[in-house]
């Protein structure tokens, strides 16, 4: 299963182009207001959000360089959709933690 995940995101980023990399990502929603909190990002990054299941997972990132691929998911749509953090922040950290970026 987890081939067909990292298929499934090499064929969408092979289609996006260079248009995965703006604000909206694959989905192109330039309109996406992000806000732009430092410290709520290192917040969530340290894990000390106050939500239990998301700051479990940062915080073995940060002792492991691992997270299982539902975490990952998760502390994702937390930063962008709760957070409202600019995702690409998320996506920079990813790389320079986890092992198997």
């Amino acid at each position: 299963m987890h081939l067909q995940i990292r298929d499934f995101y090499l064929l969408t980023a092979l289609r996006a182009g260079r248009t995965i990399d703006g604000p909206g990502g694959v989905t192109g929603a330039a309109d996406m207001q992000w806000r732009s909190d430092r410290a709520e990002f290192r917040r969530w990054a340290a894990g000390t959000t106050g939500f239990p299941f998301v700051d479990a997972c940062m915080r073995e990132l940060g002792a492991t360089g691992w997270m299982s691929n539902r975490g990952r998911q998760n502390v994702a749509s937390f930063l962008a959709k709760a957070l409202r953090l600019d995702w690409r922040w998320g996506a920079e950290l990813f790389e320079c933690l986890l092992l198997d970026a």
